[in-house]
């Protein structure tokens, strides 16, 4: 015979719930970086050179200024923050 099994209490299961669905978002989040860095890559666009972080505030800058048109380096690198720029 099979014993019951255990079904926590309602605050535990909504925190499991919400533990799982963060998950899920980080796991899509990363792979959606990573799409955006291999697009990049195949347009020879070697963004992940300069900036660190590719969906960060200057990687930000840099990809809204290329959407706009501009693909000169100086004018993109001067985007970056004043870490970026060392």
């Amino acid at each position: 015979m099979i014993g019951a099994s255990l079904i926590p209490p309602g605050d535990i299961c909504d925190l499991r719930d919400l533990t799982w669905r963060r998950t899920r978002l980080i796991r899509h989040g990363v792979s959606e970086k990573n799409l955006i860095a291999k697009v990049l890559e195949d347009a020879n666009v070697k963004l992940s050179s300069v900036s660190n972080g590719l969906i960060g505030v200057s990687g930000q800058a840099m990809l809204d200024r290329m959407v706009a048109g501009a693909f000169d380096p100086a004018e993109l690198s001067e985007l970056g923050r004043a870490r970026a720029r060392t």
